[in-house]
């Protein structure tokens, strides 16, 4: 937490870890940490209950975010204005938790994507970006469901490509309050747990293009 170095996180389990401000598990300061086939699972905090990003700008693919939670905003992830973005590709949010009881507008259960700073040499970009994703299961303490339920956020911030979410309608080839067909959501020793049944309209929905290298 809080290194300045830019770290490469693969293939690690996040587990049970818990933060008084922000970022259960990562807390991001001035750095470009990338994330490859993490697991963030039953992480907390008041603010981004996996992962904060104060000041830093975070490339995380191939994850999964579940059992997060926060009394604040962004279980999954979330931060302040002194961010820089993030690029999410091919993560899965699902089961995330927004224990917030009081009016919920304006507080997420997976992603908060804040107004960020102002673009910088290190960062000229300053948006974030939400890649082939698959939103599903994430709930909020008052029980609403509202658009702003899987992403909340300032609208000119968030870019949303080819996923699947709850209730959010914003971005290019994404379907809303659908169904994904998890083959498994209970065992996650199953082989296929949070895997897409055959007949799920995730299947060829992403876009290879969005990921690096391919």
């Amino acid at each position: 937490n809080g290194t300045s170095a830019n770290t490469k996180f693969t293939n690690c389990l996040f587990e049970g870890n818990t933060a008084t401000t922000r970022g259960g598990a990562i807390d991001i300061r001035g750095n470009t940490p990338t994330i490859n086939k993490c697991i963030f699972k039953n992480n907390s905090s008041p603010l981004g209950g996996a992962i904060g990003n104060f000041s830093g700008r975070p490339t995380i693919v191939n994850s999964v975010f579940r059992g997060n939670s926060t009394t604040g905003n962004g279980p999954a992830y979330g931060g302040p204005t002194t961010n820089f973005g993030a690029i999410f590709t091919n993560c899965t949010f699902f089961g995330n938790i927004n224990t917030r009881t009081a009016a919920s507008t304006g507080y997420s259960a997976a992603l908060q994507i804040p107004a960020a700073a102002a673009t910088t040499a290190t960062y000229p970009d300053n948006k974030s970006y939400i890649y082939n994703c698959i939103f599903y299961g994430n709930k909020r303490g008052d029980g609403t469901n509202a658009t702003d339920q899987d992403i909340q956020g300032i609208t000119g911030n968030i870019n949303v490509y080819n996923t699947i979410t709850q209730n959010y309608a914003a971005g290019t080839n994404v379907q809303r309050n659908i169904d994904p067909l998890f083959r498994n959501t209970t065992d996650e020793n199953d082989p296929f747990f949070l895997r897409l049944v055959e007949t799920s309209t995730g299947i060829n929905a992403g876009d290879n293009s969005y990921i690096a290298g391919y």
